[in-house]
Order: structure tokens, then sequence, then C-alpha cells
């Protein structure tokens, strides 16, 4: 799943707004222009290299670390990885654009090596960042690990967030023979079955996020809410630190023993969530497993059509 123009410029308004309300605030500023100023100490008008702090439980493919496909595949693992990539991001790109190839480094992406770390390593790393925020993006389908990551860096360029950027990549993209790119569709299955693996890992990487004390924003697209959303709500029934228990109306998996809560997403202060998805996820997800599309899939918006459009739920 490729993001769109649109979809990023909505996100970019998205996380703009986040910046001025706190996602946890009854009042909003009368001129919200001034507040964005007043907040960005980094304007991001040149080429930039920005950090991105990573969890993943791809497979390494490999035995030399590096921030591209050749390290990290699509297999799943159950145990964690963690680590940094040094990502160039050009100041002439089109919003939304990967561009690569060029040796000019305003004019391409670019990755740096790769810093290996331990769970306590990476936390206390992003602990130490800057601004008491995090982005924290969560790719969808057929996405692999080097796209993952210039993605991660692409939208906290061309949305001028100010905190850290953190990925959690997980074993999304076609397998390495060559029947597994042409074959869609089970490619997409391999997938979904590897997004459901990953719902705890992920549960348990926003509770570490989240002992670091910075407000968490969730970006999430594509088949990524099927990991997210059912992890959300995994937290809804454990305390965490900040007690951030959202609450939301799910049914991903059929047949899945998950209690059916109130058909809407209430988020705390600590935790914010955008969605790649157009409409308010919650009034899709009423509808019968049979009659909709699963979380992933482009659901459309409240009239339920299905669409190729991108867009930002906020709740």
């Amino acid at each position: 799943m490729r993001l769109s123009f649109k979809m990023l410029h909505n996100l970019a308004l998205a996380i703009s707004m986040i910046a001025i309300s706190g996602f946890g605030t009854a009042c909003m500023t009368n001129n919200p222009g001034a507040a964005i100023n007043r907040r960005i100490a980094n304007p991001f008008d040149a080429s930039a290299l920005i950090p991105v702090f990573f969890a993943t439980n791809r497979v390494p493919i490999s035995l030399k670390p590096a921030c591209d496909d050749s390290y990290y595949g699509v297999r799943n693992s159950r145990e964690m990885r963690y680590g940094a990539c040094e990502i160039n991001v050009p100041k002439i790109h089109t919003v939304g654009s990967l561009a690569t190839g060029s040796s000019d480094r305003d004019r391409s992406f670019k990755t740096g090596a790769l810093q290996e770390a331990q769970s306590g390593g990476l936390i206390r790393k992003i602990a130490s960042t800057p601004g008491d925020e995090v982005l924290l993006f969560v790719h969808g389908f057929n996405v692999k690990f080097e796209e993952a990551l210039l993605r991660a860096a692409q939208i906290a360029y061309d949305t001028k967030f100010q905190g850290a950027t953190v990925l959690f990549t997980w074993p999304a993209g076609a397998g390495e023979d060559s029947l597994s790119s042409v074959l869609i569709h089970r490619t997409y299955a391999a997938n979904q079955t590897n997004a459901r693996d990953s719902v705890a890992l992920f549960a348990q990487f926003v509770r570490d996020l989240r002992s670091t004390g910075k407000t968490v924003h969730i970006l999430v697209h594509s088949m990524g809410h099927q990991i997210v959303l059912p992890a959300l709500a995994q937290l809804a029934e454990t305390p965490i630190p900040g007690n951030c228990r959202p609450s939301l109306c799910y049914d991903f998996f059929p047949g899945d023993p998950m209690p059916k809560t109130t058909p809407a997403f209430r988020l705390a202060s600590s935790i914010s969530v955008q969605s790649g998805c157009q409409g308010p996820i919650a009034q899709w997800l009423e509808r019968p497993a049979h009659n909709r599309l699963v979380p992933g899939s482009n659901p459309g918006g409240p009239t339920g059509r299905h669409t190729r459009r991108g867009g930002v739920a906020q709740w």
C-alpha cells in the first residue's frame, strides 16, 4: 500500500492539530498559525538527517546489519529487535514521495548505518530526545524494511514533527521468490497472519514507550490497523503508566475471543491515534465481518463505500 499525496496532506494537518491541542485539552487556540510557529523549532527547510528509532519482529536474513532490505526480511519472529537508522530526507522532494538514486543529498533519500540496541537502551535513548512527544509510525501491507524507514522519516519531515520519530516495522512485504511478488493474494494472506502475530509485541512496545513519560502519537496506515487497534484494546484491559485506557469497538479476526466494547474510541492525553483510513473507524467496524472490509483494506467513509482515497480519522 502506498500513501497518496492527499493522505500525506491530511496527515500533516492532523499532526499539526495535535501540536496545537495536545489531544487531551478542551481548549483550542484562537490563532492556530501562531501556535504552530511557536512549536516549530526546526522548520525543516533544508535537507535533514532524521534518526528513526525502530522496533521490529522481522527475522534478519544477513549477518551484516544495514538499513535496507538486505538485513531484515519478511519472515515473522517471536522476538523483538531494536535499533536506529539515520535517514537523509532531501529538501527537494514532493510531499509524500520517496525519491532515491541520486548522489545529491538535496534530491534523494539516503540511509545511513544501522545502530543496533537492546530494548532498555532504545527506550532510554528515546527518553533523552528533546521535547515531550513521540511520533510512532506503523506501516501497512506489502511494505519492506527500507521503505518503512524512509516513510517514517519522510512523514516526520513533511509534518515538521519536533519530537522523536519511532517506527514499529512488522514483517510485511512479498517473499523473496518471484511468485510472491506476482501472487498478491498470497502476499496479503501472509502479511495478515504476520499482523495477527504482531499484536502482543506491539502492545508491549507501546507500554515501553509510555515509560518515557512522553506523549505518544500513533500514526497507522493500511493493514497496520490490524495490529494497532487490538493492541490498544489489550492496553485498555491492562493499566499502564499514565492511566491510558482507550476504549473501542472491534471485531478484527472472526472467532477470536475478544470482548466487545462501546462503538467509540476514547483516548487519554497520553496517547493519540491518527488513521490512514478514511472516515470514523467505529462506524464501519460495527458492520458484520462478512459485510465489511477488515481494517487495512482502505475502507470507505461513513457510507461504507470502498475507496482508494486516503484520509485521517480523528477521535
